[in-house]
């Protein structure tokens, strides 16, 4: 069976406004947790002095939310902080196969090629200007330039009208802009949609609303696991988790975890004891993927990367959340800069932000305009629509070395995981990932003030003490290695016993974002599907078992999954967009 500790969505479910998103956030922290009601909200936001992480609860996990991009790490990557079958040397690591395959298992790739946005007939005719304001940021201003190393990046996003591996079916992509909040118009090729619904064609059952406490060998000696595992389980949410009592204890022979970089390490921590030890690495080599976020406002040509709630879905144009890449990971200093869409429910937020930002950032350069009497022009604080028109937000990828921590705080009524990074605000990636922002700006002649995340920086210009960082691709924490003196699994993603560094737990598995023991320094779903994929086909193998007959899937009939709300499929006429309050003072 399949546990989810989040909730089922489906299309029309998913905030689409500044008023519905608050009902999906759930914050814990350092500070005292705030919505502790909505421990199964969709944003799942862990804060601490140096980094804030966001994840996500769903059936689907990350896949709900994240840009579908899928995009091989480099080959340098692979190296000696990797376990030796999958270093960059070894004849059958990911690039054997593995990542092509899973790139078209995913949907990401097919006969044709890659799944990209020159595949949408709308952007055909006529480019999305997002797209075409990241192509510019990567030319050179010289004549007969080229792009820089710029490219469209692959999609799991459904550009054109179909029907999945799985046989759901999927509408081609509105270009609405609201990937990153949920996709309400059955658009995204994530999780629930094709891989989860193969699993239950093949008679798997799957769970929502079920957090797993603890795991614990049913012989209860770390020694003889060969019983198999008892895993307590308790209802995410709190009042039927208070109405049933003592959690729900599953038995399992085989138990994969994959609740991500945080969750799993938090349950190997609740689940350890002197009798059933872990690595001492467990919690370690934590890594932000080196993320980083950053706009550039006002720029000289329309970019129209915010949508706009109160435009109807039809008619914002503005695309899936990514589209394109600027690739220059081959650099002395590695980075790789995407181009992002802002969803309609952040869009007051991020244009009050901005503005605010490049208010800021004025008041650090000299004014030589001439001044005349009376009032000016144009309001410096008050919101101009036009400019975030041309305003353009971007995520940044490195390699941040992988330095953090994860912990079991259990103090200020909050019990759950924190990462412990003091330095991380401090890391020079981040000042030379904004430093090659501002060179392409330059070089580039697109205009425009560039603007950091205001949490970490309030200027451009350096400062010295830095607040939090943002990620939305927390790795490691359950690092693979080759014994456990190095890490907390090995290259199959077997959990290291610690009484003997090579051997494991018999069934005791982890796949997912916490096994990858350094950043990639790129989206990291599709190298996470790739070694997920590799391990569970060799595991199949050693456990004897046989792999799953594809002729139940081929023989489904198409499955139009049920609407919840809101759908592409809706007149305009019922996306009329409402008319605003205008308060004069």
């Amino acid at each position: 069976c399949v546990l989810e500790r989040g909730n089922e969505y489906l299309s029309g479910m998913f905030p689409s406004n500044a008023s519905d998103l608050p009902k999906h956030i759930h914050i814990s922290g350092s500070r005292k947790p705030r919505n502790q009601n909505q421990q199964d909200a969709l944003f799942d936001l862990h804060t601490s002095p140096s980094l804030n992480t966001l994840v996500a609860n769903g059936l689907g996990g990350g896949s709900l939310i994240n840009a579908g991009v899928m995009v091989e790490a480099r080959p340098s990557v692979f190296d000696h902080r990797w376990p030796k079958e999958l270093q960059h040397h070894h004849p059958e690591n990911l690039f054997s196969g593995y990542y092509e395959s899973t790139k078209q298992l995913l949907e990401a790739k097919d006969s044709h090629g890659d799944n990209t946005i020159e595949r949408h007939q709308h952007h055909q005719k006529d480019p999305l200007k997002k797209h075409l304001a990241l192509k510019r940021l990567a030319t050179q201003n010289t004549s007969n330039s080229t792009p820089l190393r710029f490219s469209s990046a692959p999609l799991t996003i459904a550009l054109t009208e179909k029907s999945n591996n799985a046989g759901v079916k999927l509408q081609a992509c509105n270009l609405c802009g609201d990937c990153a909040t949920g996709c309400n118009q059955e658009a995204k090729n994530s999780l629930d949609t094709n891989l989860l619904v193969k699993a239950f064609q093949q008679g798997v059952e799957i769970y929502t609303g079920a957090t797993v406490r603890n795991i614990q060998p049913i012989t209860g000696t770390a020694n003889n696991t060969a019983g198999g595992w008892c895993i307590n389980v308790v209802h995410t949410k709190k009042y039927l988790r208070k109405r049933e009592g003592s959690p729900t204890k599953i038995i399992a022979k085989k138990v994969i975890l994959a609740a991500g970089a945080l969750g799993s390490t938090e349950i190997l921590m609740r689940s350890q004891s002197e009798n059933f030890a872990f690595s001492d690495q467990l919690g370690k080599r934590f890594s932000t993927n080196g993320d980083m976020l950053s706009a550039i406002f006002n720029q000289k040509k329309p970019v129209n990367a915010v949508s706009n709630e109160d435009t109807s879905l039809n008619n914002r144009h503005v695309g899936p959340t990514i589209t394109g890449m600027i690739d220059l990971r081959d650099n002395k200093i590695p980075v790789l800069i995407e181009e992002i869409a802002v969803p309609s429910s952040l869009h007051k937020i991020f244009r009050d932000i901005t503005t605010t930002l490049n208010s800021v950032s004025n008041l650090t350069t000299a004014d030589t305009e001439i001044h005349t009497k009376g009032q000016p022009k144009k309001d410096p604080l008050a919101v101009d629509n036009n400019a975030m028109k041309h305003t353009a937000a971007y995520v940044f990828m490195g390699d941040d070395g992988a330095l953090g921590s994860l912990q079991l705080k259990k103090d200020n009524g909050n019990n759950g995981i924190q990462v412990n990074w003091p330095s991380l605000s401090s890391h020079s990636l981040f000042d030379n990932q904004i430093n090659t922002l501002q060179g392409l700006l330059t070089t580039s002649n697109v205009g425009g003030t560039l603007l950091t995340n205001p949490m970490w920086q309030l200027t451009s210009t350096p400062q010295k003490n830095k607040g939090p960082l943002l990620t939305v691709h927390p790795l490691g924490g359950c690092a693979m290695a080759d014994d456990a003196s190095l890490g907390v699994v090995n290259h199959l993603g077997q959990v290291f016993n610690s009484q003997n560094r090579t051997t494991t737990h018999e069934g005791l598995i982890v796949l997912d974002g916490a096994t990858i023991p350094s950043a990639l320094g790129a989206n990291p779903a599709l190298t996470i599907a790739a070694v997920s994929l590799r391990a569970i086909q060799l595991l199949i193998k050693a456990w004897g078992l046989t792999p799953p007959s594809p002729q139940k899937t081929q023989n489904c009939h198409l499955t139009q999954r049920p609407v919840y709300s809101h759908t592409a499929n809706e007149t305009s006429s019922k996306n009329k967009p409402s008319t605003p309050t205008r308060i004069e003072i």
